[in-house]
Formats: C-alpha cells, structure tokens, sequence
C-alpha cells in the first residue's frame, strides 16, 4: 500500500480584495476580467472589489462587473463592491443594475 501526501492547495485570502485603478472600458475589460478570474480560482469565500481609483467605466466596464457578479454564486462566494464614483454608480443606476451588487460606501 502506498502512502500519499496531502495535496495542499493555497488558501485564498479572505476577504479577497481587488483594487481596480483608472479606466475600466472597452480596452481594459479582458485584462480586468483575467485579473479577477485569477482571483475566483483561488477560491476566496467573499471577493472586494475596490472601485476607488476607477476614474471612468463605460458598458463594456459594467459589464465585466456583472460577468464577476454572476460567476461568485456558483463558487459560493460573496461579492461586495467598495467605494464606487459617481460615475460608476450613476452607470448602474441608469442601466437598473445598482441591486445585483452589494455597494460599500
């Protein structure tokens, strides 16, 4: 009989904060997007996403967020955005989409 070792994974940490800077737009989205994914696979039970050094989001900027917001319930994770501008929370207010996400001031 042979004997195994635990595989032992990295813990994510918990929270796990992102801290997102500048634009969030058309050219930014798949670099965002592979950034947070990164950060789903270690599996963190609540992810922070820190919009406080994001200076402008378009559609395609929001949609990367909703993208993020809609992988988290499947893996059993909780999302929060923090510290959103103006402009980005009159963007998910003008599209209807400010209550798919848990806002910290």
């Amino acid at each position: 009989m042979t004997q195994t070792e635990p595989v032992a994974a990295p813990l994510a940490p918990d929270p796990a904060i992102v801290v997102l800077t500048g634009d969030i737009g058309i050219a930014d989205a798949a670099a965002t997007w592979e950034r947070v994914r990164r950060v789903l696979l270690t599996g963190p039970r609540t992810l922070i996403l820190d919009l406080g050094a994001v200076t402008f989001m378009d559609s395609t900027g929001l949609g990367t967020l909703l993208r993020i917001a809609n992988e988290c319930p499947p893996r059993g994770i909780r999302l929060t955005v923090r510290s959103p501008s103006m402009q980005v929370l009159r963007l998910m207010h003008v599209t209807g989409t400010q209550d798919i996400f848990s806002i910290e001031a």
